[in-house]
């Protein structure tokens, strides 16, 4: 008896452990499948639009992300790990309240920076200094799109519906957007504008939104509907307001390259760094993917006290994120100038000590595993703003001081440099605070 009920625990958990890295591998898949239309997509534009417009039309998204820092702010986290505890718990008037709070705050923020973004397109235009103002507003719907779509998907991967969560955004939008643009570009003979590129961005954004509501009315929970909403405002908000920290410092971390290259160096330099950034992402789908799998896991077995099963999902999400991104670091660093030359053009191919770079990095920063996300799930935010924050500081000080000497590889080491103190400094408190070493190497077979 007693050695069928360890062979039934043995299968179970086997069957749980094959699950959890099937969903791991189709995120993967999916996030593979976004970093391929992107490229499609990426190539398209810059001939399409020429090198103009294509810098144009990728300025002003730009823009329009950092817009939705404020109208987000660290929502998404918080959603995600709030249903997780939530659900585990049956607490399902309280994931009601969140679902519902969420969505109040979202339409009220995203409106507010549509608003603020508008005002100041508006008199940049007047005083003469700005002569983008028709791309900007057909492109600022996105930042109250790219919110609703945000806090939605969260409460997808909540429940536990990570495939469902990624697929309309990561695979919809982006193949969706290339079909609408090759297709206007096939029908205006040639004629596509940074302005309509930003429309036919908007109607994407759209359609993805709406899929992903849908599915979210057909999978939530039959306890959710009609139950009484309870709120924990108070709570919420202590703890979204360093979430949001972190989420926008990333945000930051993540465009603060491309903004200080254009400033210290060339427009050249400018799009040789966006296309070593890009590709060197590739490296980063692996990680992408374990974080997107593991933080409700680590949620639900932090609520339920469960450290021993917490600390396996931990590691092996850094296994798997370390090893998946190895190959394609070692492609990039033996042979990105004609990586990037095939995929882009000739002259791209200068990125390719930058590419490097920025691959190794990427492999590092999977090395420390899932310390951050650790830490969120387990009620630590403050600790992962400040990590974030201080590898911003050292990655601004460092752009300033290599950018003007090595340009685009300078640019690369700074941002590299900025990921290690922020893994330093997150693999180090997660330590602290949980008992937990997150790094590859505290894994044992």
């Amino acid at each position: 008896m007693a050695n069928g009920l360890k062979l039934l625990r043995d299968l179970t958990a086997r069957a749980v452990s094959n699950e959890r890295f099937r969903q791991i591998a189709i995120s993967a898949s999916i996030l593979i499948v976004n970093l391929g239309a992107a490229y499609l997509l990426s190539a398209f534009l810059a001939r399409g639009l020429g090198a103009a417009g294509f810098g144009l039309y990728s300025f002003v998204i730009s823009v329009v992300t950092i817009l939705t820092i404020p109208a987000l702010f660290g929502l998404p986290t918080l959603v995600a790990k709030e249903m997780a505890a939530g659900l585990a718990k049956g607490n399902f008037s309280m994931v009601e309240g969140l679902v519902r709070r969420s969505r109040q705050f979202v339409s009220v923020t995203s409106l507010l920076m549509i608003a603020i973004g508008t005002a100041v397109i508006w008199l940049s235009s007047r005083g003469g200094a700005m002569k983008i103002d028709a791309t900007y507003l057909f492109a600022i719907p996105l930042v109250a799109i790219i919110s609703w779509a945000g806090i939605t998907a969260a409460s997808l991967r909540g429940l536990g519906r990570v495939v469902e969560s990624q697929w309309p955004e990561q695979v919809l939008r982006p193949v969706m957007l290339l079909a609408l643009s090759a297709l206007v570009f096939w029908y205006s003979k040639a004629h596509l504008t940074p302005t309509m590129a930003a429309g036919l961005t908007v109607v994407s954004a759209l359609a993805a939104l709406a899929i992903n509501l849908y599915q979210w009315r057909r999978t939530m929970p039959a306890a959710l509907r009609g139950v009484q909403p309870t709120f924990d405002d108070a709570r919420w908000i202590k703890s979204v307001i360093p979430m949001g920290l972190t989420v926008g410092i990333l945000v930051l971390n993540a465009q603060v390259g491309i903004v200080l290259v254009g400033i210290l160096s060339s427009t050249t330099d400018v799009a040789i760094f966006r296309v070593s950034s890009q590709t060197a992402q590739l490296c980063a789908l692996g990680y992408t993917a374990v974080i997107m799998n593991v933080a409700p896991r680590i949620a639900a077995a932090s609520a339920r006290g469960e450290t021993g099963n917490m600390r396996n999902v931990i590691l092996q999400g850094a296994v798997f994120a370390t090893a998946f991104s190895i190959p394609p670091a070692l492609i990039m660093v033996l042979f990105g100038g004609p990586l990037l030359s095939l995929l882009f053009s000739a002259p791209y191919s200068a990125g390719w000590l930058s590419l490097a770079v920025l691959a190794v990095g990427q492999v590092l920063n999977a090395a420390f595993g899932c310390a951050s996300v650790t830490l969120n799930m387990t009620g630590h935010e403050r600790d992962c703003s400040k990590a974030f924050f201080l590898g911003l500081v050292a990655q601004v000080a460092l752009c300033f001081l290599l950018i003007p000497a090595f340009g685009v590889t300078g640019a690369a080491v700074a941002s590299v440099a900025g990921v290690l103190v922020s893994n330093v400094i997150l693999w180090r408190m997660a330590k602290i605070r949980t008992g937990i070493d997150a790094g590859v190497w505290a894994w044992r077979p």
